[in-house]
């Protein structure tokens, strides 16, 4: 078993994915339809369901440092350096998170036991 194929069912990373599309699903609906991914994939947008996102307006706009392929839906790409974009960046933790959105619900996703991402939502 591969561990970190994301096309591969059998994967543990097509796994963990998996359980987080339902919930992303629910968050997409509650939010606004134009995203933008920076560094991200159009692949990982279709796991959602390419169906779901036309049918609900949804536009990504796929920001990566060369052109990439993004086949079939509602992708745009932009090349540019998604670094650049958000060098200011840093990790926050859970408290950090609770107090810039207090009136949020958060969604921690785990890995080893670890938190990996924080999703905070309003709504």
């Amino acid at each position: 078993m591969a561990l970190n194929d994301p096309t591969d069912v059998t994967s543990l990373s097509y796994r963990l994915r998996s359980k987080r599309d339902h919930f992303l699903r629910e968050f997409l609906l509650r939010n606004d339809r134009s995203i933008i991914d920076l560094g991200g994939t159009s692949d990982y947008w279709r796991r959602v369901g390419l169906d779901f996102l036309k049918d609900n307006g949804f536009t990504f706009t796929i920001v990566n440092m060369e052109e990439t392929e993004l086949g079939e839906g509602p992708f745009k790409r932009m090349v540019g350096n998604a670094c650049q974009i958000v060098e200011d960046a840093r990790l926050v933790t859970g408290k950090q998170m609770r107090e810039l959105f207090p009136d949020a619900d958060f969604q921690r996703e785990r890995f080893a036991g670890l938190t990996k991402s924080w999703i905070a939502m309003r709504g």
